[in-house]
Parts: structure tokens; sequence; C-alpha cells
């Protein structure tokens, strides 16, 4: 990287440091800033000792010097929270002992179980032996069909004018013999 570079360095080093401090405050989500950061620093630190920056204007020097500063502070203050969060993660999972059963309860617990599992399936068995008991039409009685419903049939005509038997014609019963009724409920 030449004197380049040492610029693109000092336009990114702003953003970069802005962006981990979102994420060090919890108003933005931690998707590898991280990272990027602990990059651009390697990055600028690489450039300060190759001395790569005595090469860039006064004013810009000193800008390049500021802004690398809080980078590796805003990098200080995430590795010095990561490790707080590791050490309480570590604290926590010490201190939540687990909880011991001892192995009569537990057999306890399985045999009552073991007991409202088979008092269901008994409920069930029983329930599927029992007679269905359904109601019986009067027309069921003697073996027939169940009745059609009822419907209305009206001709169109190009005239309004009714005509006599039409406005309420019925469906016309045909007759099982016993042999199909025995075949359909089968």
């Amino acid at each position: 990287m030449g004197q380049g570079g040492a610029y693109d360095l000092l336009s990114l080093m702003p953003s970069t440091t802005k962006a981990l401090a979102q994420v060090l405050a919890g108003n933005a989500r931690a998707s590898g800033q991280l990272v990027h950061a602990r990059n651009i620093l390697a990055q600028a630190e690489r450039m300060v000792d190759d001395r790569q920056i005595d090469r860039l204007i006064p004013a810009d020097r000193e800008d390049f010097l500021e802004q690398f500063a809080r980078l590796k502070l805003t990098l200080a203050d995430a590795d010095l929270l990561d490790g707080v969060e590791e050490a309480e993660e570590a604290a926590a999972a010490e201190a939540k002992p687990r909880a011991t059963v001892p192995p009569a309860r537990l057999r306890e617990l399985a045999l009552s179980l073991a007991g409202e599992l088979a008092a269901d399936a008994q409920r069930k068995a029983d329930a599927a032996q029992e007679p269905r008991i359904e109601p019986v039409y009067p027309h069921q009685e003697h073996g027939l069909p169940p009745k059609p419903p009822v419907t209305e049939e009206v001709e169109d005509s190009a005239d309004d004018t009714p005509r006599a038997g039409a406005a309420h014609k019925q469906p016309r019963l045909r007759l099982k013999r016993k042999a199909d009724l025995a075949d359909a409920e089968r």
C-alpha cells in the first residue's frame, strides 16, 4: 500500500469505529463488525510500523493517528466487554447446580405415568367395545334406503303462465330388490 492506501484506510477508520461502537452500545446487531474492525486495525498498525504515515501531510497524519487511537480504544472496550460476558456466562453455568432426583422418586413418577397411560388405553378399549346405538327411522325398519330430499322443479317457459302439475313435480322413486340392498350394505 502506498500513500493512497493510507488515505483509503483513513476514510475507513471512522465508519468502522462508529459501527463497532453501535454494536457495543446495543443499538445494532453484531454481524462481523468486530472482525472487520480488527482487520482495519491490523492494516493501520502495519502502516504505522512501516512509517508510511510519515508521507502524509501533517494534518492528515494527525487525523490518521487520532482515528487509529479511537479504533484501538473501541476494540479494547469490545475485548473487555467480551471477556466480562464470558466470565459471567461461566459463573452462571457454575452457579446453577444440576438438580438431582433420587432414584426412588424417578421410579414413582415413571409408575404413575405408566398407570395413567394404561388407564387411557383401557378407556379407549372399553369405548371401542361398547355397541353404538344409531337412530332408526321408520323408512329404515323395512330395509328401505333413506328418503331422497324433496326438490322442486320449475319449468322455464316463454310465457309466465304456470302449467298444471309442473310447479311441484316430485322425483321418481325406483324400487330396489332385497338382493341389491344386501349388496349395497357390504
